[in-house]
């Protein structure tokens, strides 16, 4: 079989199987270096064949193209103008949904666009995604059993909930969602119907043991409009469908899932979300900076139902948190170009399968939000259905000077993209063995493999507070001067991607408590205690304070 484009684009799939067991980011990050590397290798296959045409082809429909500059622009603009630029570029370690992540998204778009457009292509694509979501909800099954679940407490820190490679049983559900609706859209679309009826049945074991009911209440909601559009049956079967969908999702939250405590959690975050938005109202706080603006709102009632170390990084709203880091330009954006897609959805009925995908997906959203592997299908689903919706212009453009340098600027840039994505990984396994020697109070080995995670990895936060901390923490027992010195470079280091937030200023804090400067570290804590008054780190550190300066006098 000769290896097309729409072959390759297919394989960034794979990424949600891809994990790293030795490191400190298991999931994500695998699969954001995983998506970039191949991403660098299209684009070397891409400019490489461009060169050999000498031309270059391009699909062009100006709608489509209004809507992706819009989005790129609220993007960029709430990267700019952030109270944390740096971190918004390069994102969270946790989560890395920065903008060097979302260009990576719009980057996949575009091939999704340009290569995805035959049925035969379509359908490969699809196939594909039912094959990993097998794969997927095998797995789901396994972790019932202790089998491949990363950590020892990780099914009991989720209360029996499979989490499959995605991280999170909720992520899991989100992923669920698109290769069950691939598997009913080719159940109609292929003669072998036999085929897919078992493989839907362990796709859905998969989602229900997720126990995700967001997910599960996007599935039920889409199907009900599946089970009314769709099928061809007299309408009393119809509503005798929709009722047992309607009886089946309520004694799934009655009688296997109760647990309100996750609602309850998720009412306070979106109280206290929204008391974020008159801040910055027009492009938002900054992508990825929910977490250092969240905490001068946070409710202390948040504590009765998540344990008090808890830092939220999301509302769980997707709509919400777009509001609070894009502000109501990019909300209006996401709002439209979900509002058109669902307007091609019902214009064309041949989209409608694949579009319920999407609508289970929106739903569960209310709930949640989209990492790697969501934004990846999203973008995805939607590139297929416009393909089969709207006219697109086939424009080739000679290799004139403009389009060379073009070409090459993308013929160097992708090298550099394969290469800092193997730095990252490189980097997050001395991350791993540096927080696990110091948990076992091993500074100087901790120090060590900290230090290379930050020569392969200068642009994460977490990796400079946690080197500050171990040499102001030595420094505090041998008094030694260069190494509070060398702590405050690695503080302030961070300080240039987080900005002044309280995780800074609490930072400082503590390395002026263990400097032995009271006055100075009242000072840094009061000014985290402003930005996050509820913080229990930082009520304790001042209590820890106060209680410190009564015994020296």
């Amino acid at each position: 079989m000769k290896i097309r484009i729409y072959h390759l684009v297919t394989l960034s799939l794979f990424s949600v199987l891809i994990t790293n067991p030795i490191g400190a980011n298991i999931f994500e990050l695998p699969k954001l270096s995983f998506i970039s590397i191949l991403l660098a290798i299209i684009l070397l296959v891409l400019v490489i064949k461009s060169f050999k045409k000498g031309e270059l082809f391009i699909r062009y429909n100006k709608i489509v193209y209004i809507f992706f500059g819009l989005w790129m622009l609220s993007l960029v603009l709430s990267t700019v103008f952030s109270v944390a630029p740096q971190l918004s570029f390069w994102g969270t370690y946790s989560r890395l949904q920065g903008l060097y992540s979302h260009l990576i998204y719009l980057s996949y778009f575009l091939l999704f666009l340009h290569f995805l457009t035959e049925e035969k292509a379509q359908k490969f694509f699809l196939k594909f995604l039912i094959g990993i979501g097998i794969l997927a909800s095998i797995h789901a099954i396994l972790q019932q059993f202790g089998i491949w679940i990363f950590s020892e407490n990780a099914i009991e820190e989720f209360l029996n909930r499979s989490f499959g490679t995605l991280g999170h049983p909720n992520f899991l559900g989100q992923f669920l969602l698109f290769p069950i609706w691939a598997a009913i859209y080719l159940f109609t679309k292929e003669n072998k119907k036999h085929l897919y009826i078992p493989i839907l049945i362990l796709l859905f074991e998969g989602l229900i043991l997720t126990q995700n009911r967001a997910s599960i209440l996007g599935l039920s909601i889409s199907f009900i409009a599946f089970i009314l559009i769709k099928l061809n049956i007299k309408n009393t079967y119809k509503y005798l469908l929709c009722t047992a969908v309607i009886l089946g999702f309520a004694s799934f939250i009655f009688f296997i899932y109760p647990s309100l405590r996750s609602v309850n959690t998720r009412l306070i975050l979106w109280e206290n979300s929204v008391k974020l938005i008159p801040d910055h109202p027009v492009i938002g706080s900054g992508l990825e900076t929910f977490e250092s603006v969240f905490q001068k709102v946070a409710d202390s009632k948040l504590f009765n139902f998540e344990r008090v170390d808890t830092v939220a990084d999301r509302s769980h709203n997707q709509y919400l948190d777009v509001f609070v880091v894009q502000g109501g330009f990019g909300l209006i954006i996401y709002l439209a170009i979900i509002g058109t897609i669902l307007y091609l959805i019902i214009r064309n009925k041949e989209n409608l399968i694949l579009g319920l995908s999407l609508l289970s997906v929106f739903i569960s959203d209310f709930f949640g939000f989209s990492l790697v592997i969501e934004w990846l299908l999203i973008i995805g689903i939607i590139a297929i259905i416009l393909n089969n919706s709207v006219s697109f212009k086939g424009i080739k453009i000679k290799t004139n000077l403009p389009i060379t340098i073009l070409l090459i600027g993308i013929l160097c840039l992708s090298p550099l993209l394969i290469i800092r994505s193997v730095k990252v990984i490189q980097a997050d396994n001395y991350y791993n063995l540096g927080t696990n020697y110091y948990y076992s109070e091993n500074s100087d080995l901790a120090k060590k493999y900290l230090t290379k995670a930050a020569e392969l990895n200068q642009y994460q936060s977490e990796i400079y507070f946690q080197l500050g901390e171990i040499l102001y923490l030595k420094a505090g027992k041998t008094k030694d001067e260069s190494s509070f010195n060398q702590a405050e470079k690695f503080i302030e280091k961070a300080g240039e991607f987080t900005g002044e937030n309280f995780q800074y200023h609490f930072a400082k804090g503590e390395l002026f408590v263990n400097k032995g400067d009271f006055d100075m570290a009242e000072k840094e804590y009061k000014k985290a205690k402003t930005l996050a008054p509820v913080n229990p780190k930082i009520l304790e550190g001042i209590k820890n304070l106060y209680q410190e300066k009564t015994s020296k006098f």
